[in-house]
């Protein structure tokens, strides 16, 4: 078993090469992951109308994970457009402010929790590209399936990504929801 940071080989493996959203990754500094937190659905690549569509039981919850502009980034400003260079391909970062506009609206969602994980979400960043840099299984499977123009890119969009996040330009979140 190799060992790349955080992240051992047996337990993460890359499952495909889409974007990062889509890929199952730990997120070590984050509190761990419970059945109290119920379906976790990733805002990163839906449209906030989506929210309507959560159809789950009353009582349980959901944890929305998603990446947004930090609050004092302004519209078209230089780094404006730089946050939106590694969400080019998907869609565009939702304001936090928007999110949370959202699930006020939703009268079937309580508000439970709400935690900045930009810290833990930037040494997931991290650990995947090296995983990706230096695992040749994982590495393999990517060039695989985006060639190696495209494995290329991916890895230096994980980087871009995670230098925004640790700039404060980026932050990511999770809001756990009660259904009422």
């Amino acid at each position: 078993m190799k060992n790349y940071g955080d992240v051992d080989s047996l337990n993460f493996s890359v499952t495909s090469a889409q974007h990062i959203d889509r890929l199952i990754h730990p997120l070590a500094a984050a509190p761990p992951r419970s059945v109290d937190h119920g379906t976790i659905v990733n805002l990163n690549n839906l449209p906030l109308t989506h929210l309507a569509t959560i159809q789950l039981p009353k009582g349980s919850r959901t944890t929305l994970e998603f990446t947004s502009l930090s609050n004092h980034v302004s519209f078209l400003s230089t780094t404006y457009v730089l946050c939106l260079i590694p969400f080019l391909v998907n869609r565009l970062p939702h304001r936090f402010s928007d999110v949370l506009a959202t699930v006020n609206d939703t009268s079937r969602f309580k508000l439970s929790t709400l935690t900045n994980t930009s810290a833990a979400y930037t040494d997931m960043l991290a650990a995947l590209s090296t995983k990706l840099t230096y695992d040749p299984a994982a590495r393999q499977q990517c060039v695989d399936e985006l060639g190696i123009k495209g494995w290329r890119k991916w890895r230096l969009m994980l980087e871009f990504e995670a230098a925004l996040v640790r700039r404060g330009w980026l932050e990511r979140w999770d809001v756990v929801l009660e259904i009422r």
